[in-house]
């Protein structure tokens, strides 16, 4: 069996019809030439990312922080009879700056989803990464890219409602067995996961499939040719890429104590919001008002513990998120791995 032929399957797609793929290079191959594209231009993918992610924690922390601001400005420096209420409705609507930043935030983070394809393509060719010129594609291609994020939000709904209904239920009533679902459901979502994982690529490269459930049927055809190759790189993303380097980033800062440095802030937000939020009405509580009382305190008293802890949950999205352009890179060369036929010169036209 010679090197190319060990890379050749017979299989049969979705829509039964046989189908003989070759896939020119192993999955370590794939992955060496997709992280060394994107040392390359490290800088690069990962600049453009820093100000929506930015806007997203912001948007979170000035929707939560300001209007609470605001309305304990209002109550104590302002107070009338028959204020609350125009109070109430001006902290709602000083939610509305930070949903903007948030929204924005995570619609650019959207767009960088696909245009990061282009780009690829872009290293693939031997060009430097024009990210203006890939998000204008990606813009090009919102009608479809929108309808297919909805379908796949659609598909995932369902099992979020399931695995929080099973949290609650292993709540209540702890056992041993309710792990079985919870592994049965864990692994439905990982198989379903790995053979919608090349949606984005045919979005970018094959313009004919507009219709997401025909993306949708192209990618488990696509990934149906050689299970075991894209198992194993989206087992490398899920747990290199996406867990173990924003884990030893974060190991980092906090040995350093950067971590801690950044915890002051978020130290200063915590500590005002619990102020701000202490019941008023203790004496009220009447037997209950010491015990409420000794449980309020003692978490004032936490207060540096929950700052860190949440500093580090926000360093940790923040890092993960940061690993879009090595895991797209990586799929963009899985895709054209399963399709050796075609050239990346193909990438900037219809493949069919």
């Amino acid at each position: 069996m010679t090197e190319t032929e060990k890379y050749v399957t017979t299989t049969t797609d979705v829509s039964g019809n046989e189908a003989t793929q070759t896939c020119s290079q192993p999955v370590s191959q794939v992955i060496f030439k997709a992280l060394l594209d994107y040392l390359r231009y490290f800088w690069p993918f990962t600049k453009v990312l820093i100000l929506p992610l930015i806007l997203l924690f912001a948007g979170k922390l000035a929707m939560v922080f300001l209007p609470t601001w605001t309305l304990d400005y209002i109550l104590e420096n302002h107070y009338r009879p028959g204020i609350e209420a125009w109070a109430l409705l001006g902290s709602i609507l000083l939610c509305l700056p930070g949903l903007c930043m948030l929204l924005y935030g995570a619609w650019k983070y959207l767009v960088y989803i696909l245009s990061f394809n282009f780009n690829a393509a872009q290293v693939l060719q031997n060009q430097p990464p024009d990210f203006g010129q890939a998000y204008n594609q990606a813009l090009e291609k919102k009608k479809p890219y929108t309808m297919l994020l909805l379908v796949l939000a659609l598909i995932w709904i369902p099992p979020l409602i399931y695995f929080t209904a099973l949290i609650v239920w292993m709540e209540l009533f702890p056992s041993i067995l309710n792990w079985v679902p919870l592994l049965l459901g864990g692994g439905a979502m990982l198989v379903v996961s790995i053979y919608f994982c090349l949606c984005f690529q045919l979005v970018a490269f094959e313009p004919e499939l507009s219709n997401p459930f025909a993306i949708l049927k192209r990618s488990m055809e696509l990934v149906q040719t050689n299970v075991g190759q894209v198992a194993m790189l989206y087992g490398f993303v899920l747990l290199v890429l996406f867990s173990l380097i924003p884990s030893c980033l974060l190991w980092l800062l906090n040995t350093t104590g950067i971590t801690g440095i950044f915890s002051l802030g978020m130290e200063f937000f915590v500590k005002d919001y619990l102020t701000k939020a202490a019941p008023s009405g203790f004496d009220a509580l009447g037997p209950l008002q010491s015990y409420y009382q000794e449980l309020f305190d003692s978490l004032l008293n936490q207060i540096p513990a929950i700052a860190l802890e949440l500093t580090r949950s926000m360093l940790y999205s923040f890092f993960s998120a940061l690993m879009l352009g090595p895991s797209t890179l990586c799929f963009v060369h899985l895709y054209l791995n399963l399709r050796p036929q075609y050239s990346t010169e193909q990438l900037d036209s219809p493949i069919t």
